[in-house]
């Protein structure tokens, strides 16, 4: 998605051909929507994050902003599943590596889940240089939100027509869509009684 949206690599010629691109992700979406049971996304408004954590323990707590983020996504994942599924299924969750805080991403899960093998951190690429495509769904969808929660958070309202894509994306795949703002930052707090800073 980064050469895409930044007409780069084999995009590079696709700078002027709207209707290309946007059928492109169009078909995007439709074949996530073949392949994907339930869509998960989670934002953290870091802003929000850095604000509650100058009164809270957020950081000593969650070790990163992006551990805190990306186990909510997880925790929410793993309840729908146990909801939806026979106790004896097992679970498994793989996370792209090279995102900052993975260390703290798998002491979180494991506290949660109570063993490590529930997360597995593995690379973008197979041992033969082939790409794991599965991964390039959530970079996708995370673009298309990315982009969306940005505005929200600059302009502290939602863009008046959001990017055909992610129109395209709630239409088709019905996202389960959560922000952890200051408001939810705080709930969690006093939730899970995290020590006020002194």
């Amino acid at each position: 998605m980064r050469e895409f949206t930044a007409f780069k690599g084999e995009y590079v010629g696709w700078r002027r051909k709207e209707a290309e691109r946007k059928d492109f992700l169009g078909e995007l979406v439709r074949l996530t929507n073949e392949r994907v049971q339930r869509l998960f996304v989670t934002t953290l408004v870091l802003s929000d994050f850095r604000e509650v954590n100058e009164r809270f323990q957020l950081l000593e707590t969650y070790q990163s902003a992006y551990a805190l983020a990306a186990a909510s996504t997880l925790f929410a994942t793993a309840e729908w599943v146990f909801a939806e599924r026979e106790p004896t299924d097992g679970l498994v969750f793989f996370v792209e590596r090279g995102d900052a805080g993975q260390g703290s991403l798998l002491k979180t899960t494991r506290a949660r889940f109570g063993t490590i093998e529930v997360v597995q951190v593995i690379g973008k690429t197979a041992a033969d240089g082939e790409e794991i495509t599965p991964f390039h769904v959530p970079d996708f969808i995370a673009c298309e939100y990315r982009s969306e929660h940005a505005y929200f958070d600059i302009n502290k309202q939602a863009k008046a027509k959001p990017r055909g894509a992610l129109t395209a994306i709630r239409r088709m795949l019905y996202p389960r869509v959560g922000v952890i703002d200051r408001s939810a930052l705080q709930r969690m707090c006093a939730e899970a009684e995290i020590p006020r800073r002194r």
